[in-house]
Order: structure tokens, then sequence, then C-alpha cells
């Protein structure tokens, strides 16, 4: 993640927290682990999870009819 990610979704979940206050929980990735949780929850009162990628999931791939 570069600074220039982390300013856009602090912007954006402050957009989402101005327009949707019945959120009450974010999903993210886990690059924005860190001070962008801990910002999410102090300023907006809004908890923010991490997901985190499994290595070995499977492929999905689309099926094309014939």
């Amino acid at each position: 993640m570069t600074p220039d990610d982390g300013f856009a979704a602090r912007k954006a979940l402050f957009r989402l927290r101005l327009m949707r206050p019945e959120i009450a929980i974010v999903w993210a990735d886990l690059a924005y682990a860190g001070t962008f949780v801990a910002r999410a929850k102090s300023f907006l009162h809004l908890p923010v999870k991490t997901a985190q990628r499994i290595i070995h999931a499977p492929i999905c791939r689309p099926v094309h009819a014939a």
C-alpha cells in the first residue's frame, strides 16, 4: 500500500460513514492493517476487520456455455 492508497481509503471510509451510518463493520485487505484500522476505530467509531489471504485457495474460473 502506498501513502496515496491510505489517503484515498481514509477519504472513502469517511464518506461511507457519512452516507451510510448504519454500516457496523468494514472488511479491508491485510495491507490496510495498522494505523488505518486504528484511525477508523478512533475517529469514525467504525471497526475494520482485515481479511487474510488464503494461500492455497482454488482458482474459480467462469464456465462458458457451449
